[in-house]
């Protein structure tokens, strides 16, 4: 069998070894060993969920409060969403695809909380929030 000139050379030059302790080489390898668990975890968390519970200052659940989440977008103005908490003062929000959020909650004889804004890692991640009515 002819072998060309130049696949001789490398095949010379780059011994099976060296490849393997090639930086480059090792650096791929790293990095894909730490992409399959991150892979894996935005997987596992990314059904959209946005829950939490609303309580007073001492911790105590508040039942019936409003709990308002705002979509914050650069295309205009974000569709708010609202939710009504349970009588252990829990709320969820589902199917939501947001990367920048806020939510806050009120109740007409307990007040209000603050306005708290969310960041998250990747679109659709599984969120818990509390909130605290003052």
């Amino acid at each position: 069998m002819n072998v060309p000139p130049l696949l001789k050379l490398v095949a010379e030059a780059i011994s099976v070894r060296q490849l393997l302790y090639n930086r480059f080489t090792i650096l791929l390898a790293v990095l894909l060993l730490v992409s399959i668990p991150v892979q894996g975890y935005a997987a596992a968390n990314s059904d959209g969920y946005v829950t939490g519970q609303v309580v007073d200052g001492d911790g105590e659940p508040i039942a019936n409060a409003t709990v308002t989440l705002s979509p914050q977008t650069i295309a205009g103005v974000p569709d708010t969403q609202s939710t009504t908490t349970d009588g252990a003062g829990e709320f969820e929000f589902r199917d939501e695809s947001l990367l920048e959020f806020t939510i806050e909650a009120q109740h007409p004889e307990r007040g209000e909380s603050e306005t708290r804004r969310h960041h998250l890692y990747f679109k659709g991640q599984n969120t818990e929030v509390t909130l605290v009515l003052s």
